[in-house]
């Protein structure tokens, strides 16, 4: 059965100008990612899905496909060059949404990702870095379709977004509501095919063939990074800032399917932030661990993560990293730097005294790490919407440093190329005004047949150089053995 009926999307009608029109499906037997592989087609399209801390599957993926409008700003895309922050805001003030609220929380409106070099429509930065990958300060996607896949109760609803812009006389509407019916009922018809099973499936014939190893190249040598460590310490002792977020950069030629790469990502890696974006000749594959802000309703929230310690699951020796992590007086001064810089970005667009540490330096533990994480809170302006709060947040203090700002301007001159998507976000608006958005870490940027990895490390004034280029390439190791993994499936 169709919901809304007819006689209550007329009603609605009455109210705004898009109408979600949805059917249930029983999910038994198929998987979100299967799903996808089978319903995304050749256009732009993406899943995603929340995962709880300490756990391989989300309780609602999100399936996002035939988009109704595709948002793309800057300079190295095909879209204008104007701010993308205020024009997606013009764009969110158009759309009188109506009956999302029986849909979860997470439910994505618009979604997809700012780049890290986005910050300059806000910031005035040096522009010193060559722009080897080319990719678009944004891009977004209105879906026209949205499937949602209850992992709990195996359960999928097919939902087409109905925007109704224009119409108001009574036939088109009909047409309107009987076009969604039918384009719901062909997804249908394509899930009740014959289903795989979404899992990484090994497609060798000879198991005992030999495969040529994925060989990632780096786009700064070991000696040069070590070399920019050094010198963001000078900057750090000179009293220009506290912390430098200094990154580099992984490359490798990739002849296998981006999708069976998040497959492989999603078995060796989950994290609270899965997800995958086909944006044409651009693929995010993703598994983030970090929010940068969530808005819901006046309530806007930050979870900055700093510290880490390598998991070992087993119970005795998780409990001694825990110890060993809580007792860093480099670690805990480095979080609580964090913290303020949290505050102060939600100060800049929450009421007066609103602003709270919530939850401080608590240990959580992810799938390979544990990691110190507090919650800073505010309750946001009424004169402001979720784009101001993504504004005053980005990117996060995480990536970039303290400062904030002067850190950017040190980056800028350290590093070697542009960051692209890395350190941006990926944000997901919803249709009740509000937005959850994490990080862009942890993540596979694919372009061509190129894969790249981009991992960071925070300097401080007593930082090992050497130390902080191995922890870069920690951060990277799960990323690299999805890739190989995946290689290897597929053969």
């Amino acid at each position: 059965m169709h919901k809304p009926t007819y006689r209550e999307f007329l009603s609605m009608a009455e109210q705004g100008n898009l109408i979600p029109v949805y059917r249930d499906y029983d999910g038994d037997y198929q998987t979100p990612v299967d799903v996808y592989e089978r319903l995304k087609g050749t256009g732009f399209s993406c899943y995603f899905e929340k995962v709880e801390r300490g756990e391989k599957n989300g309780r609602f993926s999100y399936i996002c496909i035939n988009p109704v409008k595709v948002f793309i700003r800057g300079e190295s895309g095909k879209g204008g060059t104007s701010d993308p922050f205020e024009d997606l805001k013009d764009v969110t003030e158009r759309l009188k949404p109506v009956g999302y609220n029986e849909l979860p929380d997470d439910y994505p409106g618009i979604i997809g990702f700012f780049s890290y070099d986005a910050v300059r429509h806000i910031e005035r930065l040096p522009d010193l870095n060559h722009d080897d990958l080319n990719i678009p300060d944004a891009v977004m996607i209105f879906p026209g379709n949205v499937i949602v896949f209850d992992n709990h109760l195996r359960a999928i609803r097919v939902i087409s977004n109905c925007l109704l812009d224009g119409i108001s006389d009574s036939n088109d509407m009909k047409e309107a509501y009987l076009k969604a019916v039918r384009n719901i009922d062909g997804i249908i018809t394509t899930l009740k095919s014959e289903a795989g099973n979404g899992k990484l499936q090994d497609k060798r014939k000879d198991k005992g063939k030999f495969f040529q190893p994925i060989q990632f190249k780096t786009n700064i040598a070991r000696e040069d990074f070590e070399k920019a460590v050094v010198r963001a310490k000078e900057y750090i002792e000179a009293g220009d800032a506290i912390q430098i977020v200094i990154s580099r950069r992984l490359e490798a030629e990739i002849r296998i399917d981006p999708l069976r790469i998040f497959k492989a990502l999603k078995e060796v890696n989950p994290s609270p932030y899965m997800f995958f974006m086909d944006f044409g000749e651009v693929k995010l594959i993703g598994s983030s661990p970090e929010l940068l802000v969530k808005v819901d309703g006046n309530r806007v929230t930050t979870n900055p993560i700093a510290g880490t310690r390598p998991r070992f699951n087993e119970p005795g020796m998780d409990r001694e990293m825990e110890k060993e992590l809580l007792a860093d007086e480099k670690e805990r001064a480095e979080h609580l730097m964090l913290v303020d810089l949290s505050r102060n970005d939600l100060g800049r667009v929450s009421k007066f005294g609103s602003v709270n540490v919530k939850r401080f330096m608590e240990v959580e533990r992810f799938s390979h790490v544990i990691h110190l994480v507090s919650e800073v809170e505010g309750e946001l302006l009424e004169n402001l919407n979720c784009l101001d709060a993504l504004k005053a947040c980005f990117p996060a203090g995480t990536v970039s440093g303290a400062p904030k700002i002067r850190a950017m301007e040190i980056i800028e001159e350290l590093e070697t190329n542009k960051r692209g998507p890395y350190a941006g976000a990926v944000v997901n608006l919803n249709f009740r005004g509000g937005m959850d958005s994490c990080i862009i870490i942890r993540t596979i940027v694919m372009k061509g047949n190129k894969a790249y990895i981009q991992a960071g490390a925070g300097i401080v004034a007593d930082s090992i150089p050497e130390r902080e280029y191995e922890e870069t390439q920690k951060k990277a190791e799960a990323l690299i053995r999805a890739v190989k993994l995946a290689e290897e499936v597929e053969g």
